[in-house]
């Protein structure tokens, strides 16, 4: 008899402990659910459809730092083109030098790139109200620590608003140009620039 009462205790004790084991999903739903509340401000216009959890890494294209360099240089580089249309040399070389060191900074970020754990990604549908009283289907993708005890970042991927369709290409480009290139670019407006 004692010897059934201690199985059942035992059976129980599991069972309660498998009913409070949470998922990665669970928790992941619990700190998007506490997000969601903090910038909807009404959750009543917030309806979960589905989330999904996988392991988030630093990557070169998601990278802030290779992201505002390569911007600073593509916009560089897209000014010192409509300077040498007008002419202007100065402000051209000027543009021409930053994109090039630019490409330079890159290039040293990329070479020196590792690749790293960071915890999760949890990518979220929902639907929400919009201004006009209508339901909106909106897909997040939310980077959460690895203790899942905050969210890193939030990104909205219901429509492609990333203008870096071509930081494949450049990190592909500065990491087959030799870097001698950018070296003799910046050198050489340089000497312009001080005749």
């Amino acid at each position: 008899m004692k010897l059934k009462k201690v199985l059942l205790g035992a059976v129980a004790i599991l069972f309660l402990a498998a009913c409070q084991t949470e998922t990665k999903e669970d928790r992941a739903n619990r700190l998007i659910e506490a997000e969601m509340l903090r910038t909807l401000g009404d959750i009543s216009d917030y309806e979960p459809i589905g989330t999904t959890v996988d392991s988030a890494f630093t990557s070169i294209l998601t990278d802030p730092q290779i992201r505002t360099y390569a911007r600073i240089a593509m916009e560089a580089f897209q000014a010192q083109q409509m300077y040498e249309a007008a002419m202007n040399d100065r402000e051209s070389d000027a543009n021409l030098l930053l994109a090039a060191q630019k490409s330079l900074q890159i290039r040293h970020l990329i070479n020196n790139f590792e690749r790293k754990f960071i915890g999760y990604r949890a990518t979220h549908r929902f639907r929400v109200r919009n201004d006009i009283g209508g339901s909106t289907l909106r897909n997040y993708v939310f980077i959460i620590d690895p203790n899942f005890e905050e969210i890193i970042s939030v990104t909205d991927i219901t429509v492609q608003q990333d203008d870096f369709e071509f930081l494949p290409m450049i990190i592909h480009y500065l990491t087959e140009a030799d870097e001698s290139v950018f070296k003799e670019i910046i050198e050489s407006v340089q000497e312009r620039q001080n005749d």
